[in-house]
């Protein structure tokens, strides 16, 4: 059943069209779970400690992905896609990919140079706990070079009308990927393994983003 914003919506229509919404907070609430039960019991509470301190920042990050690819840009793709302006539909699509790109450089830079500002703010106190802490922002900030594209990939294929994918993607994407690299990288480099498995996760899943993006580029008019 195709769910189209112009249909009058019964709860089955409504539950079906917010499906990958769901399925995107629910698998951001297991991994988080996974990834705090695991840093705590089996890496120490230095790293638990960190990555806590850290995520103020992480979430800012975030929220420039879901502020462009969320609520910025998917409802123009939905608007442009349902009136078959195809044309306007591209240019918005290569224009979003760009401020996306730009805005993950600007953030990565960002965090390399104020790790030791931002990190004193929360940790001043205790020199160790900050640099671990500048330690593992500066690598873990290496992956908002990818995440905002993956969540714009997911947004995308909502506005589009093909919520499997975009479940698929935040499945793929959160569950196996940063819930893999969290569970294996930290036994194999330790600690280090920590900060690399949102980097390794996010790269996956994006090449993954892309992937489907380009073998439905006809499909939906990005490429002609």
């Amino acid at each position: 059943m195709q769910v189209k914003l112009a249909d009058h919506f019964t709860y089955r229509r409504l539950l079906k069209f917010v499906f990958p919404s769901v399925v995107t907070m629910i698998a951001t609430s297991i991994y988080g779970v996974i990834d705090r039960l695991f840093v705590s019991n089996f890496v120490g509470k230095s790293a638990f400690a960190a990555i806590n301190l850290m995520m103020p920042f992480i979430m800012l990050s975030g929220a420039f992905g879901f502020m462009i690819g969320t609520g910025g840009s998917a409802p123009i793709f939905a608007y442009n896609f349902g009136a078959k302006n195809f044309t306007e539909l591209r240019n918005i699509f290569f224009k979003t990919i760009k401020i996306i790109s730009v805005t993950g450089l600007a953030l990565t830079i960002s965090a390399e140079l104020l790790a030791d500002v931002m990190t004193s703010i929360f940790v001043g106190y205790d020199e160790n706990l900050q640099s671990l802490t500048v330690h593992g922002f500066r690598i873990y900030s290496i992956s908002f070079l990818f995440a905002g594209f993956n969540i714009f990939a997911s947004s995308f294929f909502t506005s589009m009308n093909n919520r499997l994918i975009s479940a698929i993607i935040s499945v793929v994407h959160t569950l196996i990927y940063e819930s893999g690299s969290v569970l294996i990288l930290p036994i194999i480099f330790g600690m280090n393994g920590i900060w690399f498995s949102i980097i390794v996760a996010e790269l996956l899943a994006m090449i993954v983003s892309t992937t489907l993006i380009w073998r439905l580029r006809y499909k939906y008019k990005i490429i002609m």
